[in-house]
């Protein structure tokens, strides 16, 4: 009796490659050998060639992985990303001025009893500063074009929290070279259709180059479309 399990990835890109990725990292299916974990990708489907923005936490995602951070930004044409600026989201602009609210990666002061926002709200708020400018100085460093971190610091740390901004057809490309290497099967093809059992469950997926596929798991990574979690399974 064959008990390894099988993960089958509908769809390619960030989302397939760094789910493949990540389950082949988390389970380590190139030494257990009782998880085999497939994706399919059909070459007939592009990927979405914007530039994308991500949140700090995806330091730890890239760490987890095994990533090295210099060859990522260099791979992925990444800059820094230190916070996000909401730009006229308050107030209308008028007579050519604008305002925006600046919200830093870095986190403001903070231990058991005592912060810096109640004494922020304490102040004038005509002349006060603004929050992100009074509780860090991100602000300054990202204005001043600075990075967030310093040449010889390791990988994903540095004095300031901060992100990336990426070019997310590269980031694929790394993503799925990653994912190969840790021992994830790539199938390239196309998805024909998807048929359902008596329960409503996923029996298999069709596609034209490789017939049936089955498998214990269905992840669906076909953005938009959702092919397996919408049109299979009305979800």
């Amino acid at each position: 009796m064959n008990s390894k399990r099988n993960i089958l990835i509908v769809g390619g890109g960030t989302a397939g490659w760094l789910a493949a990725a990540y389950l082949a990292k988390f389970f380590d299916i190139g030494e257990q050998q009782q998880l085999n974990i497939t994706l399919l990708e059909s070459a007939d489907i592009g990927i979405i060639g914007v530039g994308e923005g991500t949140f700090p936490t995806i330091r730890n995602t890239l760490k987890f992985l095994g990533i090295d951070e210099a060859q990522f930004m260099r791979q992925t044409s990444a800059t820094f990303k230190q916070g996000i600026r909401f730009a006229d989201w308050v107030r209308t602009p008028h007579n050519g001025q604008h305002e925006h609210y600046f919200h830093p990666f870095e986190a403001p002061f903070y231990t058991e009893g005592a912060g810096l926002l109640p004494y922020w709200l304490l102040q004038d708020e005509a002349t006060r500063l603004p929050f992100a400018q009074a509780v860090t100085f991100q602000k300054r460093v990202a204005e001043a074009q600075r990075a967030p971190k310093r040449p010889h610091e390791g990988d994903f740390t540095g004095p300031l929290n901060y992100a990336y901004h990426f070019d997310s057809v590269k980031l694929a490309h790394v993503l799925a070279e990653r994912a190969r290497d840790l021992g994830v099967r790539h199938l390239s093809g196309t998805l024909k259709g998807v048929e359902v059992d008596s329960t409503g469950a996923i029996a298999h997926i069709l596609t034209h180059e490789h017939g049936a596929l089955t498998a214990d798991l269905y992840i669906d990574c076909t953005g938009f479309r959702a092919e397996l979690i919408g049109k299979a399974l009305n979800a």
